[in-house]
């Protein structure tokens, strides 16, 4: 929250600077004053917009490379990469558990959801056994990916390889309201395809 007030108050800082330099002066040059106020822009755009959610990551020592980052512009999740001494091979059935060098600190009300990558689950059958995997707010582990291979044939997984993505979502407690009859609905306990295959 400090961050968020700093960012608040360098840029409404910014903005009254270009103010007053227009109105001391009124010959500021238009380009300049154009310029200020695009930077301006984007200084709320990338700080204080609610789309960005401060994360605190720590790179463990095995951590190798670059942080991960979205590839584009409206992407959701970001590719994690393993770090790895020598290469691992998943054979068809197999899981193993795949270092990132990477640990959170992530917000209250937040969750870090870890997903397969589509390229591989398609040409290779890998996956995520438990996906989407969660790390939970208050956990200060190593991010460890299990990954599993649905293919049948063995798949190399090497040091740096893109191996899944992480998605920041939020999160909803429940508050149990213990009672002794639920509400009747058309469904009932139908369930396990009851409402038909089309």
């Amino acid at each position: 929250m400090k961050d968020k007030f700093k960012d608040f108050t360098n840029s409404f800082g910014l903005i009254a600077s270009v103010v007053e330099g227009f109105v001391t002066s009124q010959l500021l040059d238009k380009d300049q004053f154009d310029k200020n106020l695009k930077k301006f822009a984007e200084l709320i755009k990338e700080k204080v917009s609610p789309y960005n959610v401060s994360v605190q990551v720590k790179t463990l020592s095995n951590f190798k490379g670059e942080l991960p980052k979205y590839e584009t512009d409206l992407a959701s999740g970001l590719d994690v990469r393993a770090q790895l001494e020598e290469e691992v091979i998943i054979t068809p059935g197999e899981r193993v558990l795949i270092p990132t060098g990477l640990s959170f600190a992530i917000p209250k009300g937040y969750e870090i959801q870890v997903r397969p990558r589509s390229g591989w689950a398609l040409k290779k059958g890998i996956s995520v056994p438990n996906t989407p995997g969660t790390i939970d707010a208050d956990y200060r582990g190593e991010l460890k990916v299990i990954l599993i291979n649905h293919g049948e044939e063995p798949v190399i997984i090497e040091d740096s390889d893109r191996v899944a993505q992480i998605v920041l979502c939020p999160v909803v407690q429940l508050a149990w309201d213990r009672v002794s009859e639920l509400d009747e609905t058309e469904r009932g306990s139908g369930g396990f395809g009851s409402t038909g295959k089309q």
